[in-house]
Order: C-alpha cells, then structure tokens, then sequence
C-alpha cells in the first residue's frame, strides 16, 4: 500500500468516525425494559405486576430509601 492509499484510508476511517459521532447525537433508540418486582414487607413478600405497559417518566425514591403510606 502506498502513501497515498495510506492517506485515503485515513480520511475514509475519520470521516466514518465523525459521521457515526454526528448521528449518535441526532438518532434517538428507543428500548423496552421488562422487569418484576418484589415489596417486601414485615408479614410477607408481595410480587407486583402491570396489565399493560407503559413509560417510566420519573422515579421519586432511591435504592435504600423508606417509603411511608
């Protein structure tokens, strides 16, 4: 390979990377997430469930955090 393959090599590979940057920036992915949970409480654990799905938009409590009624 000569230098000057090198170099349009090169410039392949940078505008490529630039690109990709560009569009991680602009594409937005959306993913599903399915999970189950447990309550936990003195007298006994209690499995929690959804009939339909739906989006998470905000959590209010931490891992750790005491939840009151």
């Amino acid at each position: 390979m000569n230098r000057r393959q090198s170099d349009h090599l090169m410039m392949i590979i940078i505008s490529l990377t630039i690109l990709i940057i560009i569009l991680t920036y602009f594409i937005e992915i959306n993913s599903v997430v399915h999970g189950q949970g447990v309550i936990t409480t003195k007298d006994n654990a209690q499995l929690i469930s959804l009939s339909k799905g739906g989006t998470i938009q905000d959590i209010y409590v931490a891992e750790g955090d005491t939840v009151k009624k």
